[in-house]
């Protein structure tokens, strides 16, 4: 991005702007006669943004052709926007100690519908191992301060996403990893996690046959 680019919410600004971003969260029915009319500016760009799985975006027919540009996590996007990033370890991060476990595995969870891959797999998991739970799925709202308190004291965490498409591997896999646990992922293809982070960084849910096999292979 130019140094000179100035990023504003000022809608007063359109005709002066390069790049209009529209987020797909904020589009409905109701709010697609407020998008500027076609055709756009002939030196503007309109970018599609969104960071939710397809399974979390309805389709809006409407604005299909409207857009030129993508930005999202996708890693083809046109302005790729991915959850998280490695970055090298700098003097400061090699000083970082692993705090004390006492918990052997965590789960912090909200969305819960019984339908989801990832309540199945925590559901046949639970039975062989403890699993420490968390959050308003279990009647725990928890506050980002807990939230680091509780993954500061766990050896593995649940990384599940909620909905399993390409790419979309958020923020679940790589906040408990800054703070020392190792994340269960359960989301895309394990050969996606590896364009993201080391291969033995994370244990992806299919590296073994069942959750039985995971518990005696891994704890």
């Amino acid at each position: 991005m130019s140094s000179n680019a100035i990023l504003t919410d000022d809608k007063t600004l359109y005709n002066k702007s390069n790049g209009v971003l529209f987020h797909q969260r904020n589009i409905n029915k109701e709010l697609v006669a407020n998008i500027p009319k076609m055709p756009r500016l002939p030196f503007q760009k309109w970018v599609w943004f969104n960071m939710e799985s397809p399974e979390n975006s309805l389709p809006i027919s409407k604005c299909n052709q409207a857009f030129n540009l993508t930005c999202n996590y996708h890693l083809d996007s046109d302005i790729p926007v991915p959850y998280g990033y490695m970055e090298p370890l700098t003097s400061e991060d090699e000083r970082f100690k692993l705090p004390a476990k006492d918990k052997l595995v965590c789960w912090i969870v909200s969305n819960w519908k019984a339908r989801f891959r990832r309540v199945e797999f925590y559901n046949e998991l639970k039975k062989h191992v403890e699993i420490h739970t968390d959050g308003r799925a279990f009647g725990k709202r928890v506050n980002p301060e807990e939230y680091s308190r509780i993954i500061l004291t766990c050896k593995f965490y649940l990384s599940f996403e909620n909905s399993i498409f390409r790419d979309y591997i958020t923020d679940k896999l790589f906040r408990p990893m800054r703070m020392g646990a190792v994340p269960i992922a359960l989301g895309p293809s394990r050969q996606m996690y590896e364009e993201h982070v080391p291969r033995d960084s994370f244990i992806h849910f299919e590296d073994f046959s069942s959750p039985m096999v995971q518990l005696y292979l891994v704890f």
